[in-house]
């Protein structure tokens, strides 16, 4: 999902010319957002998702096995 509204993004600045680069422009500001999200480690399941199920499964969360 991060990574396809950073696309979209990209594909609406470059659609609004070169207007869209200044740091006025509303489309500028949801750019930077959206890619800060988009790098933003905890959104990144690759890096968070192993750890966290790892806590979910750990026998200390208070979870037991069906």
């Amino acid at each position: 999902m991060r990574d396809r509204a950073a696309v979209v993004v990209e594909r609406l600045l470059r659609a609004t010319g070169s207007s869209g680069q200044f740091a006025g422009h509303p489309l500028q500001r949801i750019w930077r957002d959206v890619h800060s999200l988009a790098s933003h480690a905890a959104l990144r399941f690759e890096a968070a998702g192993g750890p966290y199920g790892a806590r979910l499964l750990s026998p200390s969360a208070g979870l037991t096995a069906a």
